[in-house]
């Protein structure tokens, strides 16, 4: 198997790829939809576009492959290949939803008991519990706030831990790194992600642990950026869940954040306090 753009291919699509390069023709790889599969999207396949010449004004006839890139028209090639993590050894789709969890080596072992028994944590522990009852398709908004060092950054961790032990693809981010990394990808080249990619695999999570919500940078374009993401995962709430922790009540979130304020209204909103775990 070979690896693209994160993304694992079966060893036959070298040839495709070999022969586009040689030639200087462009290769796209589709976006992947949101599902139990981290590689395909729980598609079973994997779509692979060659361009071949182009722009045009319009799509072309019904014998022509017409390929939509950058909003404009080409023509190319399409081939399709099978995945293989969907098809093959389990062991390798496993290792790839750790690669990309957010979590440290030591933290793939952490368990949501952590908290048991702790007074002011029992809210923050059920609604836990019931989001690890939909494995393999948990579903809905989930808000938990409190408190610094109250041990929602730990709950997310194990949450995210859970799920991909189940083999459910799953990330714990802070509100700020999934900008920086939107940030990275502005005229990305070389190899590294695109914007568009970055947003495709941000909107896949089966399950995202949004920390820290509230710390988005006071600029225009990260308010946006971060509402065009949320709005992604708001839509498709009865697919896949998210879950947001942060420090304000979410009536406090103030005029650049009301929207998530109104969005999270249609989900589970769990205050959490109690001792400093970090004491």
């Amino acid at each position: 198997m070979i690896t693209l753009s994160n993304t694992i291919f079966p060893d036959e699509v070298r040839d495709f790829v070999l022969s586009a390069r040689a030639a200087n023709h462009l290769v796209l790889l589709s976006a992947v939809p949101g599902g139990d599969c981290p590689n395909c999207g729980g598609m079973k396949w994997l779509s692979l576009d060659e361009i071949i010449s182009g722009p045009q004004p319009d799509a072309f006839g019904i014998r022509s492959v017409s390929i939509l890139h950058g909003n404009q028209w080409y023509l190319g090639n399409r081939r399709q290949f099978i995945c293989p993590l969907c098809n093959g050894d389990q062991r390798e789709r496993l290792e790839l939803l750790w690669r990309d969890c957010g979590l440290e080596l030591h933290e793939r072992e952490w368990r949501l008991n952590f908290i048991a028994g702790e007074t002011g944590k029992e809210g923050a522990l059920q609604a836990a519990y019931l989001l690890l009852e939909q494995t393999p398709r948990p579903t809905g908004w989930t808000l938990i706030h409190g408190g610094y060092g109250v041990g929602k950054s730990g709950l997310f961790k194990s949450l995210v831990a859970a799920f991909i032990r189940a083999g459910v693809s799953a990330r714990y981010v802070k509100a700020f790194d999934i900008l920086e990394e939107v940030k990275a990808s502005f005229g990305s080249g070389g190899g590294n992600e695109s914007t568009g990619e970055v947003w495709a695999r941000f909107t896949s999570y089966r399950f995202l642990a949004i920390d820290e919500v509230e710390f988005v940078p006071d600029a225009d374009w990260s308010y946006k950026a971060m509402r065009n993401l949320l709005d992604h995962r708001y839509d498709a709430r009865m697919r896949s869940a998210t879950a947001f922790a942060m420090n304000s009540k979410p009536e406090e979130l103030g005029e650049r954040l009301a929207y998530l304020d109104s969005r999270l209204r249609d989900g589970q909103r769990v205050p959490m306090s109690g001792r400093d775990l970090r004491q």
